[in-house]
């Protein structure tokens, strides 16, 4: 029973102590994290998925995997990240 208590009053300091850390005004991680989605939770709902068929570009797909190699992403990100970057670049342009 005074294990338990020990812990819930250890637990206490911890958050105190934690809000006192806090900027004031200011969000941590925690409070910033808590409405992204889930890891390997996609999002539902029709039109979310897109097959790529790399079957005539291998090429393209080679040089999409090496790159996401070197910035340790797996190669479906990559294709995001590097869709997102393009579509970001032609609204600057114009």
């Amino acid at each position: 029973m005074a294990k338990k208590s020990n812990e819930a009053r250890a637990a206490k300091q911890k958050a105190e102590k934690r809000a006192a850390e806090r900027p004031p005004g200011g969000k941590t991680r925690e409070d910033t994290t808590h409405d992204m989605p889930k890891p390997g939770k996609p999002p539902t709902g029709p039109d979310t998925a897109l097959v790529i068929d790399f079957g005539k570009y291998p090429d393209v797909l080679g040089r999409v995997r090496s790159r996401a190699e070197q910035e340790i992403r797996p190669v479906d990100l990559q294709v995001i990240f590097m869709l997102k970057q393009g579509l970001q670049a032609s609204v600057e342009e114009g």
